[in-house]
């Protein structure tokens, strides 16, 4: 053992001494404020304006009693209301009765105006004023100065603004009538006289008819010769050094092509001079 053995502590420290002292106090309050109404009490004199108030309060509102039961028996009153006058119920009155509020209205707007015009300030406010209106003067044409400043003569435009909204429907409905119009009103074509000559066509064959049986042409018509540079020239730069199976086909089917063309050719102007004998 430590040798230390702990006393228990005092019975007063679990005593709630504040709530002990919070009650002492209000019972010595509440019994002071009833001693204030018993002294109050006894200093009361025998009457009362409270009392006389009361009392005067209840007769006139007995008496006001029993004045509406003795109306309410009697089934009578003073008061008889009069029939609203015929002219009021008339419309053109309303009217009237509008337009004198309308012109009181008027009075009234010019009246002001006419006030506000007659009006003047004080001679400090005036000063003032004159001097706010000079500043804002001045800058105003300041700013214009500097909005200007970078301008020359030779810069005069100015966008035009416009200050309405046009009106897209409108001017829709009117470029399709206008474009109707224009379809409808197409040029016509206007008819000529032309001539077929056909006049012209037998002395043309007879002319033709002649010049065969004079001169027999030897030689096809040089449209349908063979050029020697269509030939040659085209496959003497197309054409590698050493020919190849595939340039040697492509060689051998055009020179079947362009005689059978020749050949074509021949036979067509041979008919053509036969048909032009016979004729």
């Amino acid at each position: 053992s430590s040798g230390i053995n702990a006393e228990y502590g005092p019975p007063s420290t679990y005593q709630s001494r504040l709530r002990l002292i919070q009650e002492r106090e209000e019972n010595r309050r509440t019994r002071v404020k009833e001693q204030s109404k018993a002294l109050t009490k006894a200093l009361q004199k025998p009457f009362s304006f409270d009392n006389r108030a009361t009392l005067r309060r209840s007769r006139s509102l007995s008496a006001l009693d029993s004045e509406v039961k003795k109306k309410r028996n009697s089934g009578t009153s003073k008061f008889h209301a009069r029939p609203m006058p015929y002219h009021m119920f008339d419309p053109e009155t309303q009217e009237k009765v509008k337009e004198e509020e309308a012109y009181r209205q008027i009075k009234i707007k010019m009246r002001a105006e006419q006030l506000l015009a007659d009006s003047q300030l004080p001679e400090t406010m005036r000063r003032h004023a004159l001097h706010y209106t000079d500043g804002r003067i001045r800058r105003e044409m300041k700013e214009e100065n500097e909005k200007r400043a970078h301008l020359t003569e030779e810069h005069t435009f100015q966008p035009e603004i416009k200050d309405y909204i046009p009106d897209y429907s409108l001017l829709h409905q009117q470029q399709e009538q206008e474009l109707l119009h224009r379809q409808s009103a197409k040029p016509t074509t206007a008819v000529e006289p032309f001539n077929l000559r056909t006049e012209q066509v037998a002395a043309a064959r007879a002319q033709l008819a002649q010049q065969a049986t004079f001169t027999q042409p030897s030689t096809p018509p040089p449209a349908f010769r063979a050029s020697p540079c269509l030939y040659t020239g085209v496959y003497s730069e197309a054409s590698p050094a050493k020919p190849t199976v595939s340039s040697q086909l492509r060689d051998s089917a055009t020179r079947q092509k362009l005689l059978a063309a020749k050949k074509k050719a021949q036979a067509e102007y041979e008919h053509e001079l036969t048909s032009k004998l016979k004729e």
